[in-house]
């Protein structure tokens, strides 16, 4: 059974997760207005709101501010070969790049690439 999503116990988890993604933002339960006419389908049709999760600023973000960055569980670079893609994090490589020496065929194209060091020993850990 799914936890319930709106919960303090609930909300105090996905915050301790959205910590980790951004010190500006903060998820917080919300009553909107429900815009439909029809609400048959619900099964409750004298509803004029409903709880919803939202993403909150916890403090003024600036233009241009990256304010939330997280890691991706999993990345795929569908073709490696022609991609200026980190194989871990997916964010472009710079002119300087690690390679995987194992993983070459012949020239460094063709093998997986990383924009980092950090991003190399990460994705031998997983």
């Amino acid at each position: 059974m799914e936890p319930d999503r709106f919960s303090d116990e609930t909300l105090e988890v996905l915050n301790a997760a959205m910590a980790k993604c951004s010190t500006k933002a903060v998820l917080k339960v919300v009553d909107l207005p429900v815009l439909q006419r029809d609400l048959s389908f619900a099964g409750d049709g004298d509803r004029s709101s409903d709880n919803h999760l939202g993403v909150y600023a916890k403090e003024d973000i600036f233009l241009g501010e990256t304010f939330f960055s997280e890691t991706s569980p999993l990345t795929v670079v569908a073709d490696p070969e022609n991609s200026s893609l980190c194989e871990y994090c997916g964010g472009d490589l710079p002119d300087q790049y690690e390679v995987c020496d194992d993983c070459w065929e012949g020239d460094e194209d063709s093998g997986v690439m990383w924009c980092s060091e950090e991003c190399r020993q990460k994705a031998f850990k997983r």
